[in-house]
């Protein structure tokens, strides 16, 4: 999920990620590494079957008769199966002698077809920033974001604790950015700070009217009638935790 977070954000980025502190303070390959890692496969070029094979064992790649988890990849006759390791789903590549014809992704329960693709870009599974490879990365997070993205810290001081709280189930720290270091990163860019209580700031300060939702005491017809009236000003954002939280609301 992280390296296929951070393949999105290097192309076509979401405009919110969520990050809690435990993935902030793990380091990241390094944006320019990364990028030069990964392998470009486009519809209709000509490759070299036997010399992709090789790449995908030397990246880290594991041959299996059907690809059911990341870092497998398979071949058979004109097809490859490979399952990168950024992927949600495994990758079928159909070619035709040399040219690849076709490009879809597919269940790796069920076999079916999901998504047809022009190109996709092939990382290794040596390009996870892991401490068993002997040398920490150093890359951190916010070098991936879009020129102008805005980091916003919900409660500062509950994330310093999140991340104290993290370095006490680590066995082995090294490698990792201390609580400090990645605060010192993450200020590098600007910043919102979200807190529920008023705190001194030098900086400019926004108080938002919060209400509580007892008030509604299970008044679905309340809830309704408020949301019609300020949404004929303003635009309304609801947040439900759960798909079952937003079912139920939409009900």
């Amino acid at each position: 999920h992280r390296l296929r977070t951070l393949q999105q954000l290097m192309g076509d980025p979401p405009r919110v990620v969520l990050a809690p502190m435990a993935a902030v303070v793990q380091p990241v390959p390094p944006r320019d590494e990364l990028a030069a890692s990964g392998r470009r496969l486009k519809v209709g070029q000509a490759v070299d079957l036997d010399e992709l094979a090789n790449w995908l064992v030397a990246g880290g790649y594991k041959r299996a008769e059907a690809v059911e988890f990341p870092g497998e990849f398979g071949r058979r006759g004109g097809i490859v199966d490979l399952y990168p390791p950024d992927a949600a789903d495994p990758v079928r590549l159909e070619f035709f002698g040399d040219e690849l014809e076709s490009i879809r992704t597919f269940s790796a329960q069920t076999q079916r077809k999901r998504e047809e693709r022009g190109e996709l870009v092939v990382l290794p599974v040596d390009a996870a920033p892991t401490q068993a490879r002997g040398r920490p990365s150093p890359g951190f997070i916010t070098d991936y974001l879009p020129a102008g993205a805005v980091v916003a810290l919900v409660e500062p001081d509950d994330l310093k604790e999140q991340a104290r709280h993290f370095f006490e189930r680590v066995a082995d720290p090294a490698g990792l950015f201390t609580v400090d270091g990645a605060f010192a990163q993450l200020m590098t860019r600007p910043t919102v700070t979200v807190t529920a209580l008023p705190r001194p700031s030098v900086e400019a300060s926004v108080h938002l009217r919060v209400e509580s939702v007892e008030r509604f005491s299970g008044n679905v017809q309340r809830v309704r009638d408020e949301l019609d009236a300020i949404a004929a000003t303003d635009r309304v954002l609801i947040a439900c935790q759960t798909d079952a939280e937003c079912h139920r609301l939409t009900e």
